[in-house]
């Protein structure tokens, strides 16, 4: 089901819309399976149930710290522009880190994880 309604698929469509609808859905879908498969916000979850609440907020959980960083990255190509960014720093390719973080940061400008991985790639440059 995501792969079918995943919002890099309609990146080119062109009603509005329908793309904010698919990213909301999306959104929704990534933001269930989280909860469920994550032990302590499926018990918050189920103990919600129970009081008639069909939605985990996330100030009820416990933890409300994002797993990765990049998962506070909303726009889905600058998160996967982030993700590479890291996969080259990690082969020691930082001209390839870089130009991926610039491509990150032009989707979600100023973004703060994206921004303290460009001041993280400057540290490794300079050494």
């Amino acid at each position: 089901m995501a792969l079918s309604i995943h919002p890099d698929r309609y990146q080119q469509h062109e009603d509005l819309e329908l793309r904010k609808m698919i990213y909301a859905i999306y959104k929704r879908m990534t933001e269930g399976y989280r909860v469920l498969t994550e032990p302590s916000d499926r018990r918050a979850y189920d103990e919600g149930l129970q009081q008639g609440q069909t939605r985990l907020m996330r100030t009820q959980c416990k933890v409300t710290a994002f797993k990765r960083a990049e998962d506070g990255i909303e726009h889905p190509k600058a998160r996967q522009f982030y993700i590479m960014g890291q996969d080259a720093m990690r082969r020691q390719d930082f001209k390839g880190a870089r130009l991926n973080f610039n491509f990150a940061l032009n989707l979600s400008p100023d973004h703060p994880v994206v921004v303290a991985a460009l001041g993280e790639l400057d540290q490794k440059e300079q050494k």
